[in-house]
């Protein structure tokens, strides 16, 4: 291990520290989805991303008091309640599969109500495949839930969205092994990129994108 890769290691167990505790909350772990019971071709087992994660593309200003925020495959709600305590949209969704991760989820946020700039939130417990993304969704988080056909009929229900209602609309997708699907759709363009510098002339640490809507309005 290099002195930056030790460097980022600590930095980022810090980060983790700070904010399990600032929320009183239980959110890491990596749990396989054998264990919960809900394993299938094309889902990726549970692990959280990093808690300054939304920092890296998605600027304060870029969320509004009336956007949505959406987190597909929201697990223990870490990104829920990042959204929820440091962004201040007007409600964050979270849908997954495990009613088990939704359940600490939940818990999560209702400890912290009283300290989210957003208290209106919504935990649902679905495959991403059986849910119609709700027609005021503004903004999508993806962790790399799922891949492969999932991954493409996932996002054809954010497209049945935008074709029912036309609006800006932005994806903050994490270890976007999809990318070429995301663009495939032809709604959106990429307009921002987050990743830890490179090593030997490879990419290092996490790819993080920012998409939008090609016909914002």
């Amino acid at each position: 291990m290099t002195a930056y890769e030790l460097g980022a290691s600590v930095r980022s167990w810090f980060a983790h520290l700070w904010f399990e505790r600032r929320f009183d909350s239980r959110t890491e772990g990596v749990i396989d989805l054998e264990t919960l019971g809900v394993a299938a071709e094309g889902r990726w087992r549970y692990e959280p991303s990093p808690w300054r994660v939304l920092r890296r593309v998605l600027r304060k200003r870029d969320i509004a008091a009336d956007d949505v925020f959406l987190d597909m495959g929201s697990g223990m709600g870490r990104m829920l309640l990042q959204a929820a305590a440091e962004y201040g949209p007007r409600r964050v969704i979270g849908v997954e599969v495990s009613q088990e991760l939704n359940d600490v989820a939940r818990a999560n946020l209702e400890r912290n109500r009283a300290r989210l700039r957003c208290e209106d939130f919504e935990l649902v417990t679905a495959d991403a495949l059986e849910y119609e993304v709700p027609d005021d969704v503004t903004v999508v988080f993806l962790n790399n839930p799922f891949v492969g056909e999932v991954f493409e009929r996932a996002i054809g229900r954010v497209v049945d969205s935008l074709d029912r209602r036309p609006r800006r609309m932005r994806i903050v997708y994490r270890h976007p092994l999809e990318h070429d699907a995301v663009m495939a759709t032809g709604r959106f363009e990429l307009v921002r990129r987050w990743q830890r510098g490179t090593w030997m002339r490879r990419p290092r640490g996490t790819a993080i994108h920012l998409y939008a809507t090609r016909y914002d309005r």
